[in-house]
């Protein structure tokens, strides 16, 4: 019987306009907040930034693991500011 009520309360347009509170206090300080969809990939910013991290890493590894850790950090460090 809950989870009728959560559904219905969720589709009425007062509820749906509300900020919850981590947004409302952001956005009061200025900054601009974006909710992506949960689990969409094409659609987070880290996703192209480890991808390019990744494509590094695997061109450039050595296959060992002290040789990983450093590679790793050159990767992060190549990858173009306008992914991050």
């Amino acid at each position: 019987m809950q989870i009728v009520v959560l559904k219905l309360s969720s589709s009425q347009p007062d509820f749906q306009a509300q900020k919850n509170q981590l947004q409302e206090t952001l956005e009061a300080a200025g900054y601009l907040v974006i909710f992506y969809p949960v689990y969409h990939y094409e659609l987070s910013f880290i996703e192209y930034f480890w991808g390019s991290a990744k494509v590094y890493t695997w061109a450039h590894c050595k296959y060992s693991f002290p040789l990983l850790v450093q590679t790793v950090s050159e990767a992060v460090a190549q990858v173009a500011s306008m992914l991050i």
